[in-house]
Order: structure tokens, then sequence, then C-alpha cells
């Protein structure tokens, strides 16, 4: 098969690539994402290799090195390997070796290297004759610098926008969003992203829907209190729709402890307590408590106005009360803010 690649321009499919290190960026179909992104595991003859995908499936694929193609137009087992050349344009490779590529042309320009096999690296600075490969662990060289090759096939979904989060608990996070314009081709799958890297591909079939129609996931296996940027893919037979934006979300715990609590004797029975409102950490508050000496407020349990300030009655003239008050939400109660003491009025 001719001189075969170093081994060390692979990577573990567990350990995946490293930033700044040698491993080849290949593009393939994994069946439900077109042009995913991945590495080299092992190779098999002059154009067959062992992938599997850049983030945390460690899945494998046999495909075979096809050149010539955009990524929205590779089938099953195909993939590609782009590189950059000192012409400044982008093209195809379609047999590689330990020190050289054969290089197609991908799209409309010079192409001055078309066909021609050259010497490859990874390095930016190129010398007259040599071409710069896509390194796996950093995905940064051509993507934001080449200028001729579209990855986004016109009939694949739309952009998904207006996406809205919500921390259904410690560890789950619920995604609501409108479905895209499918450009005349049903979408088969949705892609959820968290922090970049792919979490859960969703079949169409097990998506639900609420009562306006909007599509509804969600994801699991989150880590409370944690922050985590989400993001969402649709999937036709035509492709991967661009990414949405990137929204910000906490995977919820309890709301925090409540602070800067103060006390205002409004008469003989009645205190009024305000403070400022506490973090909701991921799950708004519903419900603030009252405990008055240390126990609940029995006249005045879990007052469920959100709003404060909050006043407490049936107290006992010219008595001294300690108290304290907590947030609750769907996750569960923050801790009791620190004890502050008010005496009621003397009865007239």
């Amino acid at each position: 098969m001719g001189r075969p690649l170093n081994k060390r321009y692979f990577a573990n499919k567990d350990a995946g690539p490293t930033v700044a290190g040698n491993e080849i960026q290949v593009r393939f179909y994994d069946g439900s994402v077109l042009g995913a992104d991945g590495f080299i595991v092992k190779q098999r003859g002059t154009r067959k290799f062992v992938v599997s995908p850049t983030g945390t499936d460690d899945t494998t694929y046999d495909c075979v090195l096809v050149a010539g193609l955009e990524p929205h137009e590779l089938t099953t087992g195909q993939m590609l390997i782009f590189v950059k050349a000192d012409d400044d344009e982008v093209y195809t490779v379609s047999k590689i070796t330990g020190h050289k590529a054969t290089l197609v042309k991908n799209s409309a320009g010079n192409n001055i290297y078309d066909g021609k096999s050259v010497p490859w690296t990874f390095i930016a600075d190129l010398t007259d004759g040599y071409v710069q490969i896509e390194e796996a662990g950093d995905n940064d060289i051509i993507d934001n610098t080449h200028t001729n090759v579209s990855e986004q096939n016109p009939l694949a979904p739309a952009k998904i926008t207006g996406v809205i989060l919500t921390a259904e608990s410690t560890s789950t996070i619920q995604i609501t969003f409108t479905a895209p314009n499918d450009n005349g081709f049903a979408i088969n799958n949705y892609v959820v992203l968290v922090d970049g890297t792919v979490h859960t591909t969703f079949p169409i079939g097990q998506v639900a829907f609420d009562e306006l129609g909007r599509t509804v996931v969600g994801i699991g296996s989150l880590t409370a209190g944690t922050t985590y940027a989400i993001q969402v893919q649709a999937v036709s037979t035509q492709g991967s729709s661009p990414i949405s934006d990137a929204l910000s979300v906490i995977a919820a715990t309890a709301p925090a402890q409540i602070t800067g609590v103060t006390l205002n004797v409004l008469s003989a029975t009645s205190i009024e307590i305000d403070f400022p409102v506490p973090s909701a950490n991921g799950s708004p508050i519903t419900i603030y408590s009252v405990y008055v000496d240390y126990g609940p407020w029995v006249a005045g349990i879990n007052l469920t106005s959100p709003v404060t300030p909050l006043t407490i009655t049936q107290l006992t003239a010219n008595t001294e009360y300690d108290i304290q008050v907590l947030a609750t939400n769907a996750v569960g109660s923050g801790l009791l803010s620190t004890v502050v003491t008010a005496t009621t009025d003397i009865e007239a």
C-alpha cells in the first residue's frame, strides 16, 4: 500500500487528540452527522482507515479516503482530509503517505496543485510546495482561514433559533425550540452540543412537543451548580444545519442562602420581613418560608409570594422573636438565613 502513515499522526479512540499535537483531522459521515470532525485511529490500507469522532464518543468507523467532495456530499463509510496550500487554497487529499499527499481541487480557485503529490506539514508558515494539514486537537487552522470550501449544503436544515433552556433538576436541562426550516427534506435527528461537544443525538421519533408546538428535548448526566454552554443542530439527509448560538445555563441546585434580612415592626402583632432576592441557582424560586423562634411559622408557613417584603401576623404583643427565612425551588430549599431579632410593640 506504499509507505503508511506514522502512528504518531493517529490518536487513541478513548483519549482522543491533543491540543497542539500532530494528529490528522478527518471529516466523515458517521451515519447521522455529515462532515463530522474526527481523527485517525488506525490505517488498514492506502485509502482505508479506522476513524473516531472528536469529542466524548469513542465509537470507531471504517472509512475510505475520498477527494473532491464537500463534507455534506459524503456517504456512509467515506472520509475527507483537507489541506491548505501556499497559494492560500484548500484542497482535499486523494492519497497520503508518511511524507506526501496527492491533492484534488475542491472548488473554484487557482488550484495550481490539483493532481500533484506534495509534501505536507502541520506548520502554518508554509514554504513553497508544502501544504498544511488540519490538526485534530486544534481544529482551528483551516476552519477559520479557508475561503473556498463551503461545508453548508443549501438544502440542509436552517439554523435553529429561539432556544429556551430550563434547568429541571440538579442534573437535567430541558431544551425548547421551534423546528427550523427543513428546506424540503425531513429532519431526521436533533443533535445537542454541550460546551462545544456532541452530548446527545435525538432521532425525530424521540422528541416531544409542548402546547405551542415547539420541539422539546432533555439532556442529563450534568453536574449540579455547573454552568454549561448549550447548542442545537438539526440533521437531514442533506446534511447538518449551522449550530445554534450558544446559551448558558446552570444545572439547577437549591436557591442560595438569603442574606441581608431586615425587620420592620408594624404593630403589636405583626412584623414585616424584607431581604434581597437570592440567586435561584437555575430553577425559579417558588416559595419563601418563614421560621420564627427556630420553627416554621404556623400561622404563615410557606408564604407563596415570590415578592418581598413578607409580613407575618398573629404575633404576641411586646414579645421578642428570632426570625429566619429560606427560599425553595423545584430542586429543594436553600439554607436558613442568619437569625434576626425584633420585638413587637406594646399593645395599646
